[in-house]
């Protein structure tokens, strides 16, 4: 719809900012300009009348000499001439320099009128804005109430259609049971009248009940706590509760951190071991190029490296049971360097 458009009016507004804008730029201007006169005129001032002589609006006049009335010399003449084109051309200056400074300020008084202006017309805009996005709200809370009366209108249809469907579907289900032909009903001996009051009687049940089920909301939290209670009760006293309170969750995760230890520390072991094959095939091959004596050194050095790393494998924070085998040690590793390291000095004195 067009009323509810804002497009005109948000483009409008961004235009004014823009005029507002550069309304400003032109008073910061024209006040900068302001302010260069009035400093242009006191500095004039000061140069035209530097002792302050004419500000007063005098008229010349020829003076006298005290107790005559004679008029004055030619020099005194000259020079009050010459003061009286000095306070002229001070009167004429200063009257030019007022009328342009007045001109400046009205300049100013109009751009700061313009300005206002565009600030109201603004504002105006806002306002125009807000009232647009009211009857928005307003139309959108008419829209949403036409949607309720249809939605309304279609549950009171779909409530005609499930009334017809609880009177006519109990209907269409025993007329089909009393319909197949089998010796419990009469083998198709039953008039007409005995299945229609069959019929009619268990459909008249089951439909009432159906309605206070739809339209009582106090039967349905009874049967509802009827439910709760009587659930409640069977699993209390069937054991399912106590199954329930004694679940074995914290068992499961126990017995799966032990399960991916034993394979980490598996998968770990193995690891060194491949690595401790690895390393004697190496040495066997040092063996056959390398002398005796650089051969019993290696040994005794490579010995006390690797039972280091058998007894790093069993440190007592690692889970073996908590023992470490008694041919492994630290000690022993350590001894087996030092003896090596013994033999090698000892050869080599040799």
């Amino acid at each position: 719809m067009a009323l509810l458009d804002i497009n005109p009016e948000g483009r409008l507004d961004k235009e004014i900012e823009d005029i507002i804008e550069e309304l400003d730029i032109m008073i910061h201007l024209a006040n900068t300009h302001n302010d260069i006169l009035r400093k242009f005129v006191a500095q004039s001032e000061h140069i035209l009348n530097p002792r302050g002589e004419f500000k007063k609006n005098t008229e010349f006049q020829p003076y006298t000499r005290s107790g005559t009335n004679s008029p004055l010399s030619g020099t005194e003449n000259e020079k009050e001439v010459e003061r009286e084109k000095r306070a002229t051309a001070y009167r004429s200056f200063k009257q030019k320099a007022n009328e342009v400074q007045a001109r400046a300020l009205d300049h100013i008084k109009e751009l700061e009128k313009l300005r206002q202006s565009a600030k109201k017309t603004a504002e105006d805009v806002l306002h125009l804005l807000e009232m647009k996005q009211q009857q928005a709200s307003v139309f959108q809370a008419w829209q949403a109430m036409k949607q309720s009366d249809e939605t309304i209108k279609q549950g009171q249809s779909i409530m005609t259609f499930t009334l017809v469907t609880i009177v006519f579907l109990p209907l269409s289900f025993l007329s089909s049971v009393f319909g197949m032909n089998n010796k419990e009903f009469g083998s198709g001996s039953w008039n007409i009248s005995r299945q229609i009051i069959y019929i009619f009687s268990i459909s008249a049940g089951v439909v009432f009940f159906s309605l206070l089920l739809a339209f009582s909301s106090w039967i349905r939290a009874f049967i509802w706590s009827f439910y709760v209670r009587t659930s409640t009760a069977g699993a209390v006293r069937s054991g399912v509760y106590d199954i329930y309170l004694n679940r074995p969750t914290e068992r499961i995760y126990e017995d799966a951190a032990r399960t991916i230890y034993r394979a980490k520390r598996d998968r770990r072991n193995e690891y060194f071991d491949r690595r401790w094959k690895k390393r004697e095939a190496k040495d066997q091959l040092l063996q056959e190029v390398k002398g005796p004596e650089e051969e019993g050194i290696e040994q005794h050095l490579i010995g006390g490296l690797m039972a280091n790393i058998k007894a790093a494998r069993w440190l007592p924070g690692r889970r073996n049971n908590g023992n470490m085998p008694s041919d492994v040690s630290l000690e022993s590793g350590t001894q087996q360097s030092t003896n090596g390291k013994h033999g090698s000095s000892t050869s080599g004195t040799t």
